[in-house]
């Protein structure tokens, strides 16, 4: 299972051999698929647990927000991976804090991790746990850098596409 915080700084979390992974994506959705595809073929992921956007920010930022969760969507299920969204707020508050400790959960999961986490980083680990019913103390964390994984190629991501959009039946 992954979770995200979807953002233009997109908050990754994952379960990988017993540990926690986690990173952030910076960049277009494009590129930031591209990241997840890799992860998800590796590890065989069927399952991503998106944060759902809980309220109205203002108009740029919805529509920034509602077309970066569209196109990651989109590139996800091409996989055949199911999405989830749930929200951030219950997430953290399954850790055990307020629905709007943002900086507590960030400061437990820095604790629990041995380094400093991001918000993104934090939310991701809390949408994670709360979809595995899990708890912190559960699992080590530890931090991926996104250079160490071979990201899939546009010309692998553009067949993928290809292949979905013949299977498609018109009619």
């Amino acid at each position: 299972m992954m979770a995200l915080d979807i953002a233009k700084k997109c908050g990754v979390a994952y379960l990988e051999d017993g540990i926690i992974k986690i990173m952030v994506l910076i960049g277009p959705a494009s590129l930031q698929a591209r990241y997840l595809l890799a992860i998800i073929s590796r590890l065989n992921i069927t399952k991503v647990v998106a944060e759902d956007l809980p309220r109205m920010r203002n108009m740029n930022t919805t529509k920034s927000l509602l077309r970066r969760q569209g196109q990651l969507e989109c590139f996800l299920l091409l996989k055949c991976v199911i999405i989830e969204y749930t929200r951030v707020s219950t997430a953290r508050k399954n850790l055990g804090t307020k629905a709007k400790d943002k900086l507590v959960v960030q400061k437990m999961i820095s604790d629990r991790a041995g380094f400093d986490v991001t918000t993104d980083e934090a939310d991701a680990v809390a949408i994670l746990l709360s979809s595995l019913k899990a708890k912190l103390s559960e699992y080590p964390i530890e931090r991926v850098d996104p250079k160490t994984i071979k990201i899939v190629t546009m010309g692998k991501l553009q067949r993928i596409v290809s292949r979905a959009l013949a299977n498609i039946e018109i009619g």
